[in-house]
């Protein structure tokens, strides 16, 4: 019971059943599965018919593009509790992209046509969403855009700017090897290696096999071409 009811408070944080009842969310929850699954498990391949819905209630998920060559894009890494897969159930058409857990992670699932048949009696998931695909939209065309006017120094900057917080925290290299930074910004380990290597000699940040701490946030800002008011 105590499960249960944790679930539901867990689920109540979504945006998309954050104005329904109790019993209402029980229901949806019913409709689907939920599993534990270890570290680097692939949830579904891209271009695989639809996998369904999921929500990540514990853990860590990439979803990743991979390229003819076999290059890895990380296109976003989840945190609890988010939802992912909208766009395969709401077209039930193929996978979007590749998710792969980065941890032990908890996951609710449930099928395309159950997600259907759960729109027709909760129309009100349907309306939230919408703000949140307008939200990964934005997020995909400022994603496009850094790839195509930004250089690979400028990619860099921007990355550790988000991932420190501003320069508020420091990198944990154990939590972002150098693979999975140069997933996120598509490019090879060697090159964002001589990016930080030409950022470090700016003085901008500092690194060792352990950590990355930014120095000076300003300056990786500006590096990035982020506006001073960002």
């Amino acid at each position: 019971m105590d499960e249960n009811r944790n679930l539901i408070e867990r689920m109540k944080r979504i945006p998309h059943f954050m104005n329904l009842g109790v019993r209402d969310i029980a229901t949806i929850i019913q409709a689907g599965h939920r599993r534990k699954v270890d570290p680097e498990t692939i949830l579904f391949h891209e271009g695989d018919e639809c996998g369904g819905l999921y929500v990540l209630l514990s853990g860590e998920v990439s979803l990743q593009k991979i390229g003819p060559e076999g290059h890895q894009y990380i296109m976003a890494i989840l945190q609890p509790v988010t939802m992912f897969n909208e766009v395969a159930v709401l077209d039930q058409g193929l996978n979007p992209a590749t998710a792969i857990t980065n941890t032990r992670s908890y996951i609710w699932q449930t099928g395309c046509e159950q997600f259907h048949q759960l729109l027709n009696n909760y129309p009100q998931i349907a309306l939230g969403l919408l703000p949140i695909l307008a939200k990964r939209n934005r997020m995909l065309i400022t994603q496009y855009e850094d790839l195509s006017f930004l250089s690979v120094r400028a990619r860099t900057a921007k990355l550790l700017l988000d991932l420190s917080q501003n320069g508020a925290e420091t990198i944990q290299r154990d939590q972002h090897s150098i693979q999975t930074l140069s997933a996120r910004i598509s490019t090879a380990p060697e090159v964002i290696s001589r990016s930080m290597r030409s950022i470090s000699q700016q003085g901008l940040i500092q690194y060792d096999r352990l950590t990355i701490k930014v120095l000076k946030p300003d300056g990786l800002a500006q590096l990035a071409h982020i506006p001073p008011d960002f």
